[in-house]
């Protein structure tokens, strides 16, 4: 993303989802590991870190739900 492209916006995000359904992230994982589940492309892993700091000091998201991404996220550096 562009250097300052979510200045605007009143809490940083990559993603706006309009309506989610909640998958559970140990069937996320099952799914990638028996081939059920494909990786339609990947992020480069400096985005993923940004992504996991933005997460852990998340005001929007609910406690579970900073949890389940911090479990499929990079570990910290």
């Amino acid at each position: 993303m562009p250097y300052n492209a979510t200045a605007f916006l009143r809490f940083e995000s990559i993603i706006q989802c309009f309506c989610m359904e909640r998958m559970s992230v140990t069937s996320l994982c099952e799914g990638f590991e028996d081939g059920r589940v494909h990786s339609a492309g990947k992020m480069p892993v400096k985005y993923l870190h940004r992504i996991r700091e933005v997460v852990t000091e998340s005001q929007l998201l609910a406690q579970c739900d900073i949890d389940d991404a911090l479990k499929v996220l990079p570990k910290e550096r």
